[in-house]
């Protein structure tokens, strides 16, 4: 470990780097482990419907982690995603009531008409949670549609779909529909296994820097 850490360079976000610890993360594979929810990211390149996604998603493991379509349930986690994705992609959002009655295991909706624009997250530990109302931002849940949305156009969209752009803000759009990437979040399931470690965090001293390249 430590010759790999005489490697490491990283570069501040300030013009200035003020003297202090910092924690750099070692993560094994190719995902992005986020410290403040504990959980693990990656965003796959597979193109496909938002049905096929979510599939695709839960056959993904991650050291025993359980594969899911990304939930997101803060600012700071959804900046985290929006920051490793290159391209738009399917989260695990929907106003579907079949969907919704899925994630829930019982029939909470009738039909479309009763789920309507009751978004939920379907997916993850939060499944059967409902967040926004339209637009309207449920208490003590988090959202971040793009202006205008959710709209249904066409009165077909009814799955949520995470921009690359716009600060990563959200959109409805068909379940039919393709896309070109999928996210996928590991962490929180109960059937997880939490005895694999595949992190290595190692705290360092930095020295103060004009430049704050180090």
């Amino acid at each position: 470990m430590g010759y790999i850490l005489r490697g490491v360079t990283f570069k501040a976000s300030n013009a200035t780097c003020y003297p202090s610890l910092r924690e750099i993360t070692f993560v094994a594979g190719t995902v992005f482990y986020n410290p403040l929810t504990e959980h693990f990211y990656e965003t796959v390149s597979s193109s496909g419907n938002w049905s096929s996604a979510k599939s695709k998603a839960a056959l993904r493991s991650y050291f025993g982690k359980v594969g899911y379509l990304a939930t997101m349930q803060s600012a700071a986690e959804n900046n985290f995603i929006w920051k490793i994705m290159n391209s738009a992609a399917w989260m695990g959002a929907s106003d579907d009531f079949a969907q919704i009655n899925d994630a829930v295991g019982s029939t909470k909706y009738a039909n479309q008409s009763a789920s309507e624009q009751k978004w939920t997250w379907v997916t993850g530990p939060e499944a059967g949670t409902q967040f926004s109302n339209h637009r309207t931002k449920i208490s003590g849940q988090y959202s971040n549609w793009n202006g205008g949305e959710p709209n249904n156009s066409g009165r077909s969209e009814h799955v949520g779909q995470f921009y690359s752009s716009n600060g990563g803000r959200w959109n409805d759009l068909n379940i039919a529909s393709s896309l070109s990437n999928y996210l996928v979040e590991y962490g929180g399931m109960p059937n997880d296994k939490t005895t694999n470690t595949p992190i290595s965090s190692r705290r360092i001293a930095v020295s103060g820097s004009s430049s704050g390249v180090y």
